[in-house]
């Protein structure tokens, strides 16, 4: 892998020597990386060397002009003295400033200027080609670019599973949260309009492009969507492993991967009931969610449970010291060749939502704990249902609405698709269908164990980098609508908001997608259960 300088920190991370910037070519692409100390006796030597060789040519070129101007016949004085300077002078300069002086004191006599003029045209030329090589030898140190290939002795990717739940508590989660965190941070920094580029310069790419539909179709069957269109899809088009992701290789040794995420939010209605859940505490209302049901849960034939809140309860929140926040709750299937994969799959999904040319997911918005300061027509945060009026906030007076959630929960399904290809090999056999993630990594073809390992490489990466990480990890925080919320108090939403959303959670994922390639190559730091 190839990455920007500035990005390492780590000197043993980095190859030392010659190696091919497969960017440029077999030829052009031929580099050399050494320390910076290593670096400047190069160019210290390449500098002395330029002037040897300017010095040595110039005595080649005054030999042969003295050569061709020989003749055997009788000449005058000026012709001797331009032998003499063109067998005699050193270097360059003194040949320049010898034949000129000759040019000057002569410049009276008859044909001194075509005599003179050619030798002195030749010693100018030659001054000046090697006194500019000599200035600009330093530059040698970036004629190549800005890239180094990392060479970490910890490169690979992460196991797929940790030794021990303790492994998995106090190392892999918390190292996913980290992941997922820094992915999100870097993705507000660079991925939307008005980011400066000039502070994103961690991967070999700023940002990974996408092409976004905000007016996309239901991606299930039309009548489970709330609306036929303004919907949302994002598709990342194929991403190289070479010029996007850094992986350095030649055109044969390259592979492209595309990823197409879209997301609808799903009716409620006739797809939910009510349940009183009786204890000696006290009862307890939720309405449970049948999309489908979930596995090792038996006899719960629901998808989601969310207790119910009344506009009595959530008034009384104002005397409440500690504030609510959005709950979300993320549930994932993955399919083969047109089966669920129940060994991976959080729920069976009902034949509504069933793709078998798709990964299904499902993400629930609870903002029972949320008082709205408008109205919210978005579909997903959807709020009308009036509170109390606030009257006073600090020392301001006045009046304003609350409002509250239409609904315990709302749902947002999503259909993800994959698609890997191989460039090197011919048309029909080149990429897979848009599958699953599960079936695409099994059915692009390979030919031997490099293109085999390199579509587990790229698999992984975007594998461990998907939406569900991230909103399992940030919850609340991975929406946009937390821009806006204070104390529990949630500021006016546009109507498109759940698509904001779905954009950022694209963003962070492809940034965590970058990170991971980089993690492979340096390796996932000093925790070996993770290697």
């Amino acid at each position: 892998m190839y990455l920007p300088r500035n990005l390492l920190f780590n000197l043993l991370m980095v190859y030392l020597g010659v190696w091919t910037n497969w960017s440029k070519g077999s030829v052009f692409g031929s580099t050399i990386t050494m320390t910076q100390y290593n670096g400047n006796l190069l160019i210290a030597f390449i500098a002395l060397f330029v002037s040897f060789v300017g010095t040595s040519l110039w005595r080649i070129t005054g030999f042969v002009l003295h050569r061709l101007f020989s003749t055997t016949t009788a000449q005058d004085g000026i012709y001797h003295q331009r032998q003499a300077i063109l067998r005699n002078a050193a270097n360059a300069t003194d040949a320049v400033w010898d034949i000129a002086s000759v040019l000057w004191n002569s410049r009276r006599a008859a044909r001194s200027y075509r005599r003179l003029v050619p030798s002195l045209a030749s010693a100018t030329f030659s001054l000046l080609a090697f006194a500019i090589a000599g200035i600009f030898s330093s530059k040698m140190a970036t004629l190549t670019g800005s890239e180094v290939l990392l060479a970490s002795p910890s490169c690979g990717m992460p196991l797929g599973s940790p030794g021990s739940t303790t492994d998995q508590l106090l190392i892999i989660q918390p190292w996913i949260a980290q992941r997922m965190t820094s992915a999100m941070n870097y993705a507000q920094r660079c991925y939307f309009k008005n980011s400066r580029i000039e502070d994103c310069n961690l991967f070999v790419k700023p940002q990974l492009a996408s092409t976004i539909n905000w007016n996309a179709s239901c991606p299930f069957q039309e009548d489970i969507c709330l609306k036929s269109n303004e919907n949302i899809e994002l598709d990342t088009g194929l991403i190289g492993s070479h010029y996007d992701l850094g992986f350095n290789g030649p055109n044969s040794k390259r592979m492209q991967l595309r990823r197409v995420i879209s997301c609808a939010p799903l009716k409620t209605e006739n797809y939910t009931d009510s349940f009183v859940y009786q204890s000696s505490t006290g009862n307890v209302s939720y309405q449970r969610y049948a999309y489908g049901p979930r596995f090792n849960k038996n006899g719960f034939n629901y998808t989601h449970m969310q207790p119910e809140i009344s506009q009595d309860l959530l008034n009384m929140s104002s005397f409440k010291t500690t504030f609510g926040d959005f709950e979300l709750s993320y549930l994932q299937t993955y399919s083969f060749k047109g089966s669920l994969i129940p060994q991976v799959s959080e729920f069976r999904p009902i034949e509504a939502i069933h793709r078998g040319d798709a990964d299904v997911s499902l993400i629930f918005l609870s903002t029972a704990n949320i008082v709205f300061t408008k109205p919210v027509d978005d579909p997903w945060y959807s709020a009308h249902r009036p509170l109390k009026n606030v009257t006073a906030v600090g020392r301001s007076k006045g009046k304003q609405e609350l409002y509250m959630a239409d609904s315990p929960a709302s749902v947002l399904g999503c259909a993800i698709q994959y698609q890997q290809c191989m460039p090197s090999l011919p048309d029909g056999r080149r990429c897979s269908e848009l599958c699953g993630l599960w079936e695409t990594n099994q059915t692009i073809s390979t030919e031997d164990e490099w293109q085999f390992n390199m579509t587990q490489w790229i698999g992984t990466a975007f594998a461990e980098s998907e939406v569900q990480y991230l909103v399992s990890s940030l919850r609340a925080g991975s929406l946009t609508s937390k821009y806006s919320n204070i104390a529990s108090l949630q500021g006016p939403l546009p109507s498109n908001q759940w698509q904001l959303d779905v954009e950022q959670w694209h963003y962070a994922t492809l940034a965590a997608a970058q990170a991971s390639a980089v993690d492979y190559a340096i390796g996932p730091g000093a925790n070996k259960s993770i290697r």
